[in-house]
């Protein structure tokens, strides 16, 4: 073997750089000094089973049948002696990220503890992240791994309730006080309390039913940045919610991202009336399926106390995710509600993305307000009111757009006129072809220094382009490249 790798310094960063657990499995066989280098990367950079470290702590024997139904395998864990013991603390100080694949009976927790009483020695003491699926009713399994240096803890569940409520309630954060991701998806969490996760910054809930009081613990948590909520329906088990109780008691001193994945939309407006000063992002997908038609939305008579609301959510927001469409009668009332309360609203808007189906783009008029700096939209065809739209009525109401990303798939024979994006830095266009207006208009946008043209084909409509340019010959076109050599 050549001297150089034989180096410590760079084998390490030979292994770190796109590390493959296989790849690292091979190299951890080339010999002692690779095998030592390799397999240490290995334990620290992937998910290690639980299953494979406990298998070199004491013999496992199943005392739970096999795998059915989800639910896992339940081991009971031998006799542990000491030398297998200090080879456990030693393995287990490596890992950073564990997999918990199996649980274990309340017997081995306890000849576990006693192990770690009688020998001495921390195990996990730098481990980063969990990531449990568990179907049992026992948490003890989790037990063994909760450790103070844990940041991030992912687990799914059944239903959470005793102990496996009081463990994540109180003995987890109690143990792990440093965690600030967690992921937490249960079909039943009616006693669920996260008030205790005081450094918590990521939270990822999911679920059937979202209780009020476990909405109501997250106000403790005063570092929780961004929340994901998923799965959760409009059942008839939510009156907790109304009319004692109320979100906007709710206060979250630093939320700045919200969002909500196939989520019903009266969750989320109960969600929203909440106390959020910081919210700058939302998010909300109510799990229509891609390809469906846009739903068209009416918007009823407003009333002033909701148009407040409305004004003072909207004027949070700098990012949006159209996903419906409103009728033109529902923008009639939204501006009547303007002229005669006052107020605006998506006064701090920056970028939205946009699936339109309807050719008077009625919804995004109403979006283009002044302080719009990115727009993403994807609409059948260009044309009628959707061309004037993206030529006149866009760059003038949005003088400030540096981003524009447009997908079509047919067009007015003109094309779209670029020409008034004066500030316009960036442009992806995706469509069928390009006509000679659309392609002028592109220099008189002198900012432009990224452009990416995606799907265009040389059909007949583009005949119009051979009258003005002659195309160059095959005898041309080496010439000037042996030229430009």
């Amino acid at each position: 073997m050549h001297p150089i790798l034989k180096i410590p310094d760079i084998l390490c960063l030979v292994f770190r750089y796109d590390p493959n657990p296989r790849d690292l499995l091979s190299a951890s066989l080339v010999g002692r000094l690779w095998g030592e280098w390799a397999s240490d990367i290995l334990w620290r950079t992937f998910p290690v089973p639980l299953s494979v470290l406990l298998q070199t702590l004491a013999p496992l024997k199943l005392t739970h049948g096999v795998r059915m139904h989800g639910i896992p395998k339940t081991f009971d864990i031998g006799v542990i002696n000491e030398a297998t013991w200090q080879q456990f603390v030693t393995l287990s100080k490596r890992v950073r990220e564990i997999r918990i694949d199996f649980d274990v009976t309340e017997a081995s927790l306890e000849r576990f503890s006693l192990a770690k009483e009688t020998y001495q020695g921390a195990p996990f003491t730098k481990l980063h992240t969990i990531d449990a699926e568990k179907r049992s009713r026992q948490f003890y399994s989790l037990d063994l791994v909760a450790v103070p240096s844990l940041c991030k803890v992912f687990l799914l569940s059944n239903m959470f309730q005793d102990l496996n409520t009081a463990f994540l309630n109180v003995s987890l954060p109690a143990v792990a006080p440093n965690i600030t991701v967690l992921g937490v998806s249960a079909v039943v969490q009616d006693a669920l309390n996260l008030s205790l996760y005081t450094a918590l910054r990521t939270l990822e809930l999911g679920g059937c039913v979202l209780e009020f009081n476990v909405w109501e613990s997250l106000s403790s948590c005063h570092h929780l940045t961004y929340v994901v909520l998923s799965c959760f329906n409009d059942y008839d088990q939510t009156p907790r919610w109304e009319p004692t109780k109320s979100a906007k008691l709710v206060h979250f001193s630093a939320l700045r991202d919200l969002r909500l994945e196939d989520t019903h939309g009266r969750i989320m407006w109960k969600v929203l009336t909440s106390d959020m000063p910081m919210l700058e992002s939302i998010v909300w997908n109510e799990g229509s399926k891609p390809g469906n038609p846009t739903p068209l939305i009416e918007v009823g008579e407003i009333e002033e106390s909701r148009w407040r609301e409305f004004t003072a959510l909207s004027n949070k927001i700098t990012k949006l995710l159209v996903n419906c469409e409103i009728s033109g009668s529902s923008i009639e009332r939204i501006e009547r509600a303007k002229a005669t309360y006052g107020g605006t609203s998506f006064d701090l808007l920056e970028s939205f993305r946009a699936d339109q189906t309807d050719r008077r783009w009625q919804t995004v008029r109403f979006l283009t307000v002044p302080s719009l700096l990115k727009i993403s939209i994807t609409s059948p065809e260009f044309r009628g009111d959707s061309l004037d739209f993206m030529t006149n009525h866009l760059p003038n109401a949005a003088p400030n757009i540096c981003q524009l990303s447009v997908t079509t798939f047919t067009s007015d024979p003109d094309g779209c006129d670029f020409s008034r994006y004066k500030s316009l830095r960036r442009l992806e266009y995706q469509g069928v072809y390009m006509t000679p207006r659309c392609w002028e208009g592109l220099a008189s946008c002198f900012c432009l220094t990224e452009l990416v043209l995606q799907g265009f084909m040389d059909i007949n409509w583009t005949q119009e382009w051979l009258v003005e340019i002659d195309a160059p010959s095959e005898e041309d076109l080496v010439e000037s490249i042996f030229e430009a050599i």
